[in-house]
C-alpha cells in the first residue's frame, strides 16, 4: 500500500511513461519524484485495482483496470499524495518568516528620509537565511546543488589565483633571455609556462560554467519553492484580505519578491562569497610571494571600494521604495482597468483610463532617471577607486624592482591578480545595488507572508460527517466586516437564529444590504461570526475541516466566475480529477451538452477572461453543471438566476429544481418570483429576522414580505412585450420606449430606439425583467 507506507524497491530501469490527464496535466513514470521515484503502471496495477473498488471507480470488477480507469487513479494518487505534503511542508518554510514578524520592532522602521534601517535590512537577511536553512532540510536535492557549486566555486577561484603564477615565470624565463648565462631551452620552458597558463584559464572557465550550470538548478529549485508557498499562502488567506487589496498590487509584490529570492541567493553563491574568497587568496599571494605592503594596500583599496558602494546603496533605498510604490499603483490601476475592459468600452473612457495610468508611469520615469544618475556616480566612484588602489600597488611594485627586491614576472603576477579582481569589484557594485532592491522587494514579500489568516482549522479538527442528510442550524449569529459596524452599533447580522432540516429548501429574502449574503459566506467559513454558533448535523463548523466543510456544499453564484479556459476545465473545477464521462453527464443534467457539442470545439471551447465568451444562461449552466458534479448534500444559491432574462431565468430554475431534489437547499434571491415553493422563507431587515413562514403564510401576515410582494407584482404589470422586440421600460412622459432589433446572426442587423437608431448611452440595465436577451 503506497500510502500505508509499503513501497516496493524502485525498478532496476527506469520506465518512461507520458499520459495525459482529464484536466490537461501529464503524469511521468519513472522521473524524479519527492520519494525519489514514482512507480511504473505494472507495479502499481494491484495496488490500483484495490484503491480503484474502494473509490468506486470503473473497471475495477473485471481484475484488470483498462487504461482510462487506471490513469485516473494514478493521476488521483499523486495528486493526493503532493497536495498532502505541499500542506505539511509549507507551514514550515514559512515559520521563519512568520517568527520574524514577531521579532519585528519600532526601531526597525525607515527613518525620516526613507532610508532602511540596519537593523531591518539584517532581519530580512537573516530571515532568508532562516528560511533557507528550514529549505535545505526538507530539500536536500537543492542542498546538494548548493554545497557541488561552492565546491566548483572554491575550485575555480583556486585556478584563477595560481594562473598568474605561470605567467610570472613565463616572463622572468623571457627577461632572461639576453643574458649570456641563460640556459638553453629556456626559450621552450617559457612557452611551456605560457601554454599551461591558457590550459588553466579554459579549465577555469569551463568549471565557472558548471558552477553556473548547477547553480541555475538550485536556482529554479528555491524559486519554485518560494513561489508555490506564497501562491498556497495567498489562497490560504482570509476572504476580506484579498478584497481589501489590488489583485494588481498582490501579483507585483509576489512578483518582484519571488525574483528577489532568486537575486538574493545568486549574489551570495555567484558574486560575494567567491569575490570574498578571491580577495583572501590574492591578499595572502601577495604578503607571502611578494610583499605586506602591497598586500595591505590592496586590502585598503577594497575596503574603500565596499565602503563607498554601501554608503552610495543607502542612497538609492528611498528611490527603490518609492519605484515599487509606484510599480504596485500602476500595476493595480492597469489590472483594474482591463478587469472592467467591458466598463471601459461602455463609458468611452479608454482616454480616461490611460491618462490615470500614465501619470503614475511619469513618476515611476521620473524615479527610474533619478535611479540611474546615481548608478551612474556609483560606476564613477568606483571606477576612481579602483584604478587609484590598482596605480598604488604598481607603483609599490616599481619601487621593490628599482631595490631589486622583486622581479618583472612578480609586477606583472601582481597586475594579473588586480585585473582577475577588477570583474568581481565592478560585478559587486552592481549586484551591490541589486541585494538592496533584493532585500526591499523580499521585505514586502515577507510582510504579505507574514498574513495570518484569522479562519483556521483547530488542532484537532475532523472531517466533517454527514450522518443526518445536511441539517443546518444558525444559533444567535452576529457578524460585522469591520470594527467600524460594530462601534456604530450596526452590525450586518444581529442574533440570528435558524434550521434548515435535511433536505429542505429554505430561502432568504430582504434588502440590499441585509446580510443574506453574508450568511452563505458564514456557512462556508470564508468568515467565523463575532458570536454564536453554526452547525451541520449537530457539529459545529469551527470543529470541522475547511476542506471537508466546502466539500459537502455546492455553490452557485448570482454571476458564474469562470476561469479563462476549456469548458470541460472548468465543470470539472468541481471534481478535479473525474473522468470525462462524469464531466459531460453532468452537462446533460444541466441541459448544456447540446449546446456545447454545437460549438465548433466543442468541450475544449475556451471561455474567456471570467466567462465573457459566454452568455449569462450558458455561464449558470456550467455553473449548474459543476455543482452537479460535485455531488454535494448542501446546495447553497445566491441569486443564481437574478441577471438573466425570463426564458433564460424559468429554464435555470427548473434544473436548479431539479438538482435540489434530496438536498439541503439554502437560496438567497431578490426576486420573490424564484423562492415561492421554498419550505420556509427568512426576511431579513436591519440584520434579523424580521419574519418567517411559507410564501402563503407571509403573504397572510401583510408584513415586509407583503410589502416587496406587492412592489414586485406591480413592476411586472407594466412590462408588456411588444411585438416586434422588447419593451425597456415606462418613460419619455409616460409612453413606451420600444427597442426594435432588425436582421438575423450575432453581430449583424440594427437597433432602433422609438424608430431611431440606438444611441451609444443606452445601457442594458435599462430593460426590464421579462425581456429577451438580445446576443
Amino acid at each position: 500500500m503506497f500510502l500505508l507506507g509499503h513501497y516496493p524497491r524502485p525498478p532496476s530501469k527506469w520506465q518512461h511513461c507520458v499520459r495525459k490527464t482529464p484536466l490537461g496535466g501529464s503524469v511521468r513514470w519513472g522521473t524524479a519524484h519527492f520519494l525519489g521515484w514514482r512507480r511504473p503502471p505494472r507495479q502499481v496495477n494491484r495496488w490500483a485495482r484495490w484503491r480503484a473498488a474502494a473509490d468506486g471507480q470503473p473497471g475495477a470488477s473485471n481484475g484488470r483496470l483498462d487504461h482510462s480507469s487506471r490513469e485516473q487513479v494514478y493521476e488521483k494518487l499523486f495528486a493526493e499524495v503532493d497536495a498532502s505534503r505541499f500542506a505539511r511542508v509549507t507551514p514550515r518554510l514559512l515559520a521563519p518568516i512568520r517568527q520574524a514578524a514577531g521579532d519585528a520592532t519600532a526601531g526597525d522602521e525607515a527613518d525620516a528620509d526613507g532610508n532602511v534601517s540596519v537593523s531591518q535590512a539584517h532581519m530580512t537577511l537573516r530571515t532568508f537565511v532562516d528560511y533557507m536553512r528550514v529549505l535545505f532540510r526538507h530539500e536536500p536535492v537543492i542542498l546538494r546543488r548548493f554545497i557541488l557549486a561552492l565546491i566548483l566555486m572554491v575550485f575555480t577561484k583556486s585556478i584563477l589565483v595560481s594562473v598568474p603564477f605561470l605567467f610570472k615565470r613565463g616572463v622572468d624565463l623571457l627577461s632572461r633571455l639576453g643574458d649570456p648565462a641563460t640556459p638553453s631551452g629556456t626559450a621552450a620552458m617559457a612557452m611551456y609556462f605560457l601554454v599551461g597558463h591558457g590550459v588553466l584559464r579554459t579549465v577555469a572557465n569551463i568549471t565557472h560554467e558548471l558552477r553556473t550550470a548547477v547553480f541555475i538548478r538550485a536556482g529554479q529549485g528555491i524559486g519554485r519553492q518560494i513561489s508555490r508557498a506564497t501562491f498556497q499562502h495567498l489562497l490560504e488567506l482570509d476572504h476580506s484580505y484579498l478584497l481589501a487589496n489590488k489583485v494588481g498590487t498582490i501579483t507585483a509584490i509576489v512578483n518582484r519578491g519571488t525574483r528577489s529570492v532568486m537575486t538574493l541567493f545568486r549574489a551570495l553563491v555567484l558574486s560575494f562569497v567567491p569575490s570574498l574568497f578571491e580577495l583572501v587568496l590574492v591578499c595572502a599571494v601577495m604578503a607571502t610571494r611578494l610583499s605586506w605592503h602591497m598586500s595591505l594596500a590592496t586590502m585598503a583599496f577594497f575596503v574603500a571600494f565596499v565602503s563607498f558602494t554601501l554608503r552610495v546603496n543607502q542612497r538609492f533605498t528611498p528611490i527603490r521604495r518609492r519605484m515599487n510604490d509606484l510599480d504596485n499603483e500602476a500595476s493595480g490601476k492597469a489590472a483594474d482597468a482591463l478587469m472592467n475592459f467591458d466598463s471601459v468600452k461602455y463609458f468611452d473612457n479608454a482616454a480616461f483610463e490611460t491618462v490615470r495610468y500614465d501619470r503614475v508611469l511619469a513618476e515611476y520615469e521620473r524615479c527610474a532617471i533619478d535611479n540611474e544618475k546615481m548608478y551612474t556616480f556609483l560606476n564613477a566612484g568606483q571606477a576612481s577607486i579602483y584604478n587609484a588602489g590598482h596605480t598604488l600597488v604598481l607603483c609599490s611594485g616599481a619601487a621593490r624592482i628599482v631595490q631589486q627586491a622583486m622581479t618583472v614576472g612578480d609586477l606583472v603576477m601582481a597586475s594579473a591578480l588586480l585585473q582577475q579582481l577588477s570583474f568581481p569589484l565592478q560585478f559587486l557594485g552592481w549586484q551591490a545595488r541589486e541585494l538592496k532592491a533584493a532585500l526591499i522587494d523580499l521585505e514586502n514579500l515577507f510582510t504579505l507572508l507574514q498574513q495570518q489568516p484569522t479562519v483556521r482549522d483547530v488542532p484537532d479538527a475532523r472531517p466533517l460527517s454527514l450522518r443526518c442528510g445536511g441539517e443546518i442550524r444558525f444559533e444567535n449569529v452576529s457578524f460585522a466586516y469591520d470594527k467600524g459596524e460594530l462601534a456604530s452599533g450596526r452590525p450586518v447580522l444581529r442574533r440570528v437564529s435558524f434550521r434548515v432540516p435535511a433536505g429542505k429548501r429554505v430561502a432568504i429574502v430582504g434588502g440590499s444590504g441585509g446580510g443574506k449574503s453574508t450568511i452563505l459566506r458564514l456557512l462556508f467559513r470564508l468568515y467565523d461570526p463575532l458570536e454564536g454558533d453554526i452547525y451541520i448535523d449537530g457539529q459545529n463548523v469551527r470543529q470541522v475541516t475547511q476542506s471537508s466543510l466546502r466539500a459537502a456544499i455546492g455553490f452557485i453564484p448570482q454571476e458564474a466566475a469562470l476561469f479563462n479556459d476549456t469548458i470541460f476545465y472548468n465543470i470539472a473545477y468541481g471534481k478535479v480529477h473525474a473522468a470525462a464521462e462524469e464531466v459531460v453527464a453532468a452537462a446533460r443534467l444541466a441541459k448544456i451538452d447540446a449546446t456545447i457539442r454545437a460549438m465548433p470545439q466543442q468541450y475544449d471551447t475556451l471561455v474567456g477572461e471570467r466567462g465573457i465568451r459566454l452568455s449569462g444562461g450558458e455561464k449558470q449552466r456550467v455553473a449548474i453543471a459543476r455543482a452537479i458534479l460535485r455531488n454535494p448534500r448542501i446546495l447553497c444559491l445566491d441569486e443564481a438566476t437574478s441577471a438573466l432574462d425570463s426564458k433564460t431565468e424559468k429554464e435555470i430554475t427548473a434544473a436548479l429544481d431539479e438538482l435540489g431534489q434530496n438536498r439541503t437547499v439554502m437560496m438567497v434571491a431578490h426576486r420573490l418570483a424564484t423562492v415561492v415553493n421554498a419550505d420556509e422563507i427568512l426576511v431579513l431587515d436591519g440584520g434579523r429576522i424580521a419574519e418567517r413562514g411559507s410564501h402563503s403564510e407571509l403573504l397572510e401576515m401583510r408584513g415586509l414580505y407583503y410589502d416587496m410582494w406587492q412592489r414586485q407584482t406591480e413592476r411586472a404589470t407594466q412590462e408588456v412585450p411588444s411585438e416586434n422586440g422588447q419593451l425597456l421600460e415606462e418613460q419619455n412622459g409616460g409612453r413606451p420606449t420600444e427597442l426594435t432589433v432588425k436582421g438575423e446572426g450575432v453581430g449583424r442587423g440594427h437597433a432602433y430606439l422609438d424608430g431611431r437608431p440606438e444611441a451609444s448611452g443606452v445601457s442594458s440595465r435599462a430593460a426590464p425583467r421579462g425581456a429577451e436577451e438580445v446576443r
